[in-house]
């Protein structure tokens, strides 16, 4: 009896440490995507080649999407960036609307992508960065052209949902998806 009762033990704690690393797997393999079939590393030739970008825009270090891409019920533009033609960041940029339409459309886009985003890494994991109780106003604009919403980290990958005032009547909803490491460099460059 105490042989058996060891040995459903070992087993609970086997199964338990092997989910561990099954998760661990899965958090590492989902922190290397960017986007789609887009992996942070990839060279500016690999990634024009992918179909989402397969006749986009490109410059010096970005490419721009040909065509909008379906995310949940919204199609968004996709901007890939490059720093030493190496990919390390995804922008998803929702289309403009107008001041009278942020706390509707505009909170809709960001929901939207905050509902995709989450069925594939779980719930925000920032809370710094999230209205937990409330809705985007017009008001958060006044002192500010960038209002965070939501925000997960995974590994060395941070993703950000945003919204952005462009211009005096302008706003969009921005997700942006980037490899923290090389983020760091980039952006201490400048």
């Amino acid at each position: 009896m105490k042989k058996i009762k060891l040995i459903l033990f070992l087993i609970i704690i086997y199964s338990c440490n092997g989910n561990k690393t099954n998760n661990s797997l899965e958090w590492d393999a989902l922190s290397k995507i960017a986007y789609g079939n887009a992996k942070f590393g990839m060279t500016k030739n690999e990634v024009i080649n992918l179909d989402i970008f397969k006749g986009g825009e490109e410059g010096d270090n970005y490419i721009n999407s040909f065509k909008k891409d379906s995310i949940g019920k919204f199609t968004y533009s996709i901007q890939a960036r490059f720093f030493n033609d190496s990919l390390f960041m995804i922008e998803i940029y929702s289309n403009s609307t107008s001041e009278e339409y942020i706390e509707t459309e505009l909170k809709n886009y960001a929901i939207n992508l905050k509902d995709e985003i989450t069925s594939k890494h779980g719930e925000p994991n920032e809370t710094e960065r999230s209205f937990s109780n409330r809705n985007p106003k017009k008001s958060d604009f006044v002192h500010a052209t960038v209002v965070s919403m939501y925000g997960w980290h995974i590994k060395d990958k941070q993703v950000g949902i945003f919204l952005m005032k462009k211009s005096d009547n302008n706003y969009i909803a921005v997700a942006s998806i980037g490899q923290s490491s090389m983020a760091k460099r980039v952006y201490a460059r400048k």
